[in-house]
């Protein structure tokens, strides 16, 4: 069963609640008392957060004093995935998608995805789907500028699983168990500065992505030699 993934009717996509230009005075470069993570496009990679911005610096947002001013905003303590919003039409991964652990605000620069509580499937299942190639691929042929939009996320192609076959059920469970696995090691990679500790994170990413690539491709009934989505896994 492929359907829209905007048709999930559990799955909510939004673009990021901080617009940083209309809450500019909220924001900040430094983590003072009252301040929250602020969590920007340029911070995202697939699967792991940078330590450093691709540009830019890390920023931080006045939780305490906008809730003074303003109406809370509840989805900042819900675990989600974030998505990248501007990615040049070039680059090789245009779907860029990782899960944030709460609480944190998502700048404008990012989209971001929440599951309902009785939702079938896990974040880390639909944050496999986002980033495998077969979903890049898919991307890239109906995107023509650098925006990834949240109308543009609704239209892909999501596999729906029916968890009370036990096959669905089992590929649902290793597919979560992978990204996982895979999550832990990318952050490894990104925070160990030892050169051997790093080389060893790397490869167990590698085998992983490996992995999730098989069992995604499986799937949609495509084989592991589909390359289309260049170098996502």
């Amino acid at each position: 069963d492929i359907r829209r993934l905007g048709n999930v009717p559990e799955i909510t996509i939004n673009r990021g609640e901080i617009n940083q230009t209309t809450f500019k005075s909220y924001i900040s470069t430094a983590q003072e008392p009252g301040c929250m993570r602020m969590l920007k496009g340029a911070e995202l990679a697939q699967f792991y957060v940078r330590n450093q911005p691709s540009q830019g610096h890390r920023q931080w947002f006045a939780s305490v004093r906008f809730i003074k001013d303003s109406t809370p905003k509840p989805i900042v303590n819900q675990r989600r995935i974030a998505i990248q919003r501007i990615t040049g039409v070039d680059e090789k991964l245009r779907l860029v998608a990782t899960i944030i652990e709460p609480p944190a605000y998502f700048a404008d620069s990012t989209n971001s995805i929440t599951i309902d509580t009785d939702c079938p499937y896990s974040l880390e299942y639909v944050c496999a789907l986002l980033n495998s190639s077969l979903m890049q691929w898919r991307f890239k042929l109906t995107s023509t500028n650098n925006n990834v939009s949240t109308n543009e996320l609704k239209g892909l192609p999501f596999r729906a699983l029916n968890l009370a076959v036990p096959q669905h059920k089992t590929q649902h469970e290793t597919i979560t168990q992978t990204v996982t696995s895979l999550m832990k090691a990318a952050a490894v990679h990104e925070a160990t500065p030892n050169h051997e500790d790093r080389l060893a994170a790397a490869r167990l990413v590698d085998r992983h992505q490996a992995r999730l690539r098989s069992l995604v491709h499986a799937l949609y009934g495509m084989g592991t030699q589909f390359e289309g989505g260049g170098e996502a896994y």
